[in-house]
């Protein structure tokens, strides 16, 4: 099957996990012949922004493949000016990739590890600063509820040399501002946002990303009422974006923290189904948790989920979370 005739079934294909799977069948068999460019062609595929909901674990699988493929090329001589574009592309999408895997409970530690391993050390070897790659991690250690290693690792990133992998200010003062909200430092978080809040700092995702840490350093400063004049410009701007519809049951979450029961239900009602046609279970994980204050099976659902994550991650962060949550804010 050629590429094109790929993007003609996926294009057949309505749910996310079934394009997967068609996707994971057509890798295994130009695997079996080794058709190096077809996979060259779906990996690409599976790493551009249109795959962002794809599956962490695949995504990073594809990753691998295509870098290792290249670098192979440029070893044996075969390299084109066109793969070392990819090969820089590769390099760069590495850390978007390192930061999000933890994303999927399924994921196993040792995986995750290993890929962090890999970057750290192709960025070494091409000579590149190491503080996208401690940033990457930190992201990491706050999807998986690492506190100890994310401070470490900001540490890490602050104290480096920035380069050209290093993400826009925008980004960079987004990141800054959820680290801030993660570990409790909750005015700190509300003066990084600052410039992004006033509009001069902006991105594709930005502020889109801000908004949640934003309203949950506010309500945990009892800045309530601006919290409650923030949520309905956090709502618009995140509905309008396919890309950040992920940072939807964090809204719902602020809602329900700020009183606004009824607009967290329409909310839930409204964005459900795209949540939860996600092939990384963190975003379903965080609209239990939301919901689970409305009825006993989300509740349930959400204590199921938590404890998956908190396995893996070798903590109580998710189940912890959800009790405080649950006991303030339950009916």
């Amino acid at each position: 099957m050629t590429i094109e005739q790929i993007y003609k079934e996926l294009s057949k294909i309505d749910k996310l996990t079934e394009k997967e799977d068609f996707l994971s069948k057509q890798i295994k068999e130009a695997l079996s012949v080794k058709d190096d460019e077809l996979l060259v062609h779906i990996s690409e595929f599976a790493l551009n922004d249109d795959c962002e909901k794809f599956n962490s674990e695949f995504r990073a699988w594809a990753l691998q493949w295509l870098t290792e493929h290249i670098i192979d090329k440029f070893n044996n001589n075969k390299a084109s000016d066109a793969d070392a574009e990819i090969l820089d592309d590769c390099l760069w999408k590495f850390k978007w990739i390192v930061a999000d895997f933890g994303k999927s409970a399924s994921t196993p530690k040792e995986r995750i590890e290993e890929t962090n391993e890999m970057m750290r050390q192709l960025y070494e070897h091409f000579e590149l600063s190491l503080a996208a790659y401690h940033k990457a991690l930190m992201l990491q250690n706050i999807t998986m509820g690492d506190v100890r290693e994310a401070r470490v690792n900001f540490e890490l990133w602050q104290g480096l040399a920035h380069d050209d992998m290093n993400d826009c200010e925008a980004c960079e003062a987004s990141d800054l501002t959820l680290y801030n909200y993660f570990i409790g430092n909750y005015e700190e978080a509300l003066n990084a946002a600052e410039p992004i809040l006033r509009g001069e700092l902006t991105c594709s995702e930005v502020p889109h990303m801000t908004y949640a840490p934003v309203l949950f350093s506010m309500i945990n400063l009892g800045k309530i009422e601006e919290a409650r004049a923030l949520l309905p410009q956090a709502i618009s701007v995140i509905s309008s974006e396919p890309r950040t519809i992920s940072q939807m049951p964090l809204l719902i979450e602020a809602a329900v923290r700020l009183n606004e029961r009824q607009m967290a239900c329409d909310l839930a009602n409204k964005y459900k189904d795209v949540i939860l046609d996600d092939n990384d279970d963190i975003g379903a994980l965080r609209l239990f948790i939301a919901m689970s204050v409305f009825d006993e099976q989300t509740y349930k659902r959400a204590l199921e989920g938590a404890a998956s994550f908190d396995k893996r991650d070798q903590n109580s962060y998710y189940s912890d979370y959800l009790q405080e949550y649950y006991a303030k804010f339950s009916k």
